[in-house]
């Protein structure tokens, strides 16, 4: 099972192929079997997860309220949404067997980890040899294996994953952590994602944050020196030893963030911001139903960088931005217990993060810190339909279970405010 969940965990960031004939993705074969497999060696048993199989209930419970009372109320005509009703239960059933498997031990979380880390490091060589080879340079320019936001998405989900091996290493293998780091950095300028650049620029500043807090088993001031001079070599080879073409292509698209009151991209972010908050305001108990954002019709207020489309065409776009989608289309009631599980995670997991930091587990800022990326990145991308989303949730579930078990943790002290444990909720 183990070289199973090691393939899933490839797979979410490689996913390179779909499988054969029937084109769904291959992750949910791969989960069905390590799901097969666990049933017949362990016992399932969450009293020890309540809070969290609760959370994971109320969503769907949610979700599914959403849906079928959308389609009782149009007569039957809304139900675009069946599949993306289903997916979402095979998602969070995949979160609670994902986050129970790490959390028992029965999968090495740490190797998960490592898995993830050098797997975005594949995906970042694929990005940097489409730019070498095939003269893949920034946005909008036809990316082979990946879509550039794809591409964006996932540096977002798992880069992370790389940063506390600086911490961890020693000696060579500190400077090839180093070395990869500065590969995968590469591969996220060239790409273009200002959303990826975002994301990771926070998690980077975040990571930094932490270093310093856990300081009783972290050297901070050698830590930042290190990340800023990494950063900085990283930045100026970019800038000396790359084309000039690649490096105009970068500052073209780093120069939008001047003129971002024109950007027609981030124009149509706004745009549908605005149509998910007035969907939720014409329905916010139960919202518009899963999956229906894209087939309701809302009068926009166009901007004049925007007349070229009409409201057709733009109601007919996604929503560009996770939050507010699910907003629009699960109202409070999938919403509410989804925001629990995102707060629960950003406090229970930064707390917990910084423990597991004093006491050495350095793996605990990838998990972590993927966490953040992908939470900021979230905002500018419509992404929680979507198998990694839900693992990395899981990964976070299972890094604050690790740390009860620590002197000081729910299993013989306090245990910080991870909220969702089974005798929290009994306490109402």
């Amino acid at each position: 099972m183990r070289v199973l969940f090691a393939l899933f965990s490839i797979y979410l960031v490689l996913p390179l192929v779909d499988v054969p004939v029937f084109g769904f993705s291959l992750s949910a074969v791969l989960f069905a079997l390590i799901f097969l497999l666990s049933i017949r060696s362990k016992r399932y048993s969450f009293s020890k997860y309540q809070g969290w199989l609760l959370l994971a209930v109320w969503i769907a419970f949610g979700v599914l309220l959403s849906f079928f009372l959308n389609g009782f109320l149009s007569g039957g005509t809304d139900i675009e949404g069946a599949s993306i009703a289903v997916h979402y239960l095979y998602w969070l059933f995949l979160f609670v067997v994902v986050l129970y498997l790490l959390s028992e031990g029965v999968v090495s979380i740490q190797k998960v980890v490592e898995i993830l880390g050098m797997s975005v490091f594949i995906l970042a060589l694929l990005r940097v040899f489409e730019l070498a080879f095939l003269g893949k340079i920034g946005a909008w320019t036809g990316t082979r294996f990946f879509p550039q936001n794809t591409y964006g998405f996932l540096f977002s989900m798992f880069v992370p994953t790389n940063y506390y091996l600086i911490l961890e290493k020693r000696g060579r293998e500190k400077w090839f952590a180093v070395i990869r780091l500065l590969v995968i950095l590469l591969a996220v300028l060239v790409n273009g994602s200002r959303g990826s650049w975002i994301a990771l620029g926070i998690s980077l500043a975040a990571f930094l944050i932490l270093a310093v807090i856990s300081m009783r088993s972290v050297k901070p001031l050698g830590t930042f020196l290190l990340v800023l001079l990494v950063i900085s070599v990283g930045y100026l080879s970019f800038r000396n030893l790359m084309p000039y073409n690649v490096v105009a292509a970068f500052d073209s698209r780093f120069g939008t963030f001047d003129t971002l009151d024109t950007d027609k991209s981030y124009g149509i972010r706004l745009l549908q911001t605005q149509k998910g908050l007035r969907l939720f305001s014409e329905s916010p108990l139960v919202g518009v139903g899963p999956g229906r954002f894209r087939w309701e019709f809302v009068e926009l207020d166009l901007p004049d960088y925007l007349s070229y489309g009409s409201q057709e065409h733009f109601n007919r776009l996604s929503a560009h931005n996770s939050y507010i989608g699910f907003l629009a289309e699960g109202g409070l009631i999938a919403s509410i217990p989804f925001a629990m599980l995102v707060i629960s995670l950003a406090v229970s997991g930064g707390i917990g993060c910084i423990r597991l930091l004093r006491a050495g587990e350095y793996w605990a800022l990838g998990v972590y810190l993927c966490f953040i990326s992908m939470s900021v990145h979230m905002w500018s991308i419509s992404s929680l339909t979507n198998t990694a989303n839900w693992f990395i949730y899981a990964l976070n579930v299972a890094m604050i279970e690790r740390t009860h078990s620590f002197p000081g943790g729910e299993h013989g002290v306090k245990a910080g405010v991870s909220l969702p444990r089974s005798r929290i909720i009994k306490r109402g």
